[in-house]
């Protein structure tokens, strides 16, 4: 059996990691992919003064993680220095990506279900969790860190949140945030209205197609 854990042993992480607006009651975690964190940083300054101003520590922590366990072994470790206040996790950029498999279940009893394989933020958001690969199980798509089981302690402890890479380009992704990074900031200082909207996410037309009837009714 492959487990997903963060590991037992204190990890001695390189001192990339810096600390805003202490005693504050709550904490958030910025990871920033370092090929990043210089071409943003102005955007990035400006995020974390606005997070600090919402009431939030903001921890910054530049580090290339080479994998999913390592990632989710520092935010473990973050929660309990934290003393458990620490509240959600945001990855700018490129971030390790674990996968989990699944059955989805989409018809009556007798329909075989849709073998899926997705990626899942879940494994970083439960961190106490068990998170593994049953025997025999082989990943579908091949990735080194895909899962099937997830046992144990299974609520969440943190909430997470990704500002990706876009299209696979550092440059245009530098461009894309330090536009977001503005526009969050005229949003939160009253600058920048956010039309009402209403967005349903379904896996399948028929349930959409009856949401949207019952709200015509």
């Amino acid at each position: 059996e492959t487990l997903f854990l963060p590991s037992n042993t204190p990890t001695a992480f390189p001192s990339f990691e810096r600390f805003l607006c202490g005693n504050k009651p709550t904490v958030v975690a910025l990871v920033v992919d370092p090929g990043l964190a210089y071409a943003i940083r102005s955007g990035l300054d400006q995020f974390e003064a606005d997070l600090c101003g919402d009431g939030y520590t903001v921890v910054e922590r530049t580090l290339d993680f080479p994998s999913p366990p390592e990632v989710r072994a520092y935010l473990a470790d973050l929660y309990k220095r934290t003393a458990q206040k620490l509240e959600g996790a945001i990855f700018v950029g490129n971030v390790p990506l674990p996968h989990q498999f699944f059955l989805e279940y989409t018809g009556p009893g007798d329909t075989p279900p849709i073998k899926r394989e997705a990626i899942s933020f879940q494994y970083y958001s439960d961190l106490d969790g068990e998170f593994s690969a049953s025997p025999g199980f082989s990943s579908p798509g091949r990735y080194d860190y895909s899962y099937d089981q997830h046992t144990g302690e299974v609520d969440w402890e943190i909430w997470t949140a990704v500002l990706p890479l876009y299209r696979g380009d550092p440059a245009q992704t530098a461009e894309a945030l330090t536009r977001f990074f503005e526009k969050n900031h005229r949003y939160r200082t009253g600058g920048y209205d956010i039309p009402k909207t209403f967005v349903v996410i379904s896996a399948q037309r028929e349930n959409l197609e009856r949401i949207v009837s019952s709200l015509r009714e």
